[in-house]
């Protein structure tokens, strides 16, 4: 007897849960006297098992405030290709388009989609209005920390931190540029007080090692300012770097030939006297 054959909108208060049950078993002792045998068609808190896949209809919905996985096996919820979103029964673990993610949230793109390349894998933050902003945040508890947003009204792409606490990039696990909450930025160091701040050498012009802590210039260098040397040696046009010379000689025509040689020393003449 099909299930719309049954009566319907009749209730009974059941007290005695031993009754219950022999009445169960007894309407599923009758299904299989007609043919189905095997076959629930009900049981002792009063569901109804699913012995196949139950297509409700392209216009029916579900409605419910708690959808459970009912074993260890997880919780499915794909689209008719199978991608969709898996949740780990052990863990509570989110898989976008995977069933095994290794994190609270992952998302994983195995297959190409229709117009994309197979290797790209998009976690998609879409805001359409014009003066719009559409972002990642941060939180750590009710407090957002910091933000990856793009800005519709003036176009850009804005990494921040929303309080006073610093942003470190690094490689395997180490700092290697640090930004102060003040705007300080620090290379291989996050202790940095000048606005540009760097822990080994720089080379402007270049990618060669200039060794730590010294400057490179390929270019030209131009100062405004005062040159405020504070080294011990120092060599122009190539000399290699001297100690300050020594003038020495009487004031006469021995200071003029200390003068010449202490210049040399530098850098600064070539000697071609005669």
């Amino acid at each position: 007897m099909p299930i719309s054959d049954v009566p319907q909108g009749t209730t009974s208060t059941i007290v005695n849960t031993t009754n219950w049950n022999a009445i169960v078993n007894a309407i599923n002792a009758i299904i299989d006297v007609i043919g189905s045998s095997g076959v629930v068609c009900l049981l002792a808190d009063g569901s109804i098992p699913l012995t196949a896949n139950w297509d409700i209809g392209d216009t029916i919905h579900l409605v419910t405030d708690t959808v459970m996985a009912r074993d260890a096996a997880g919780l499915e919820l794909f689209e008719d290709g199978g991608k969709g979103l898996f949740v780990v029964d052990s863990t509570g673990f989110v898989g976008a388009g995977t069933v095994t993610p290794y994190g609270v949230f992952e998302a994983r793109k195995d297959l190409a989609l229709a117009g994309d390349g197979a290797n790209v894998t998009r976690i998609i933050a879409n805001n359409a209005n014009a003066t719009g902003i559409c972002a990642f945040a941060l939180y750590c508890g009710a407090n957002e920390q910091g933000r990856l947003q793009y800005n519709n009204t003036s176009p850009n792409i804005f990494f921040t931190t929303i309080t006073a606490i610093p942003v470190y990039l690094g490689t395997q696990d180490i700092v290697r540029l640090a930004i102060k909450s003040s705007g300080e930025v620090g290379i291989n160091t996050i202790t940095q007080s000048a606005k540009l701040a760097s822990n080994g050498g720089v080379h402007v012009g270049g990618d060669s090692d200039p060794g730590d802590n010294n400057l490179l210039v390929d270019g030209n260098a131009e100062i405004d300012g005062a040159l405020n040397h504070d080294g011990t040696t120092v060599g122009f046009y190539g000399t290699a770097p001297t100690t300050k010379p020594a003038v020495t000689g009487a004031k006469v025509h021995a200071v003029e030939t200390s003068i010449l040689a202490a210049l040399v020393a530098l850098g600064l003449v070539t000697d071609s006297t005669t």
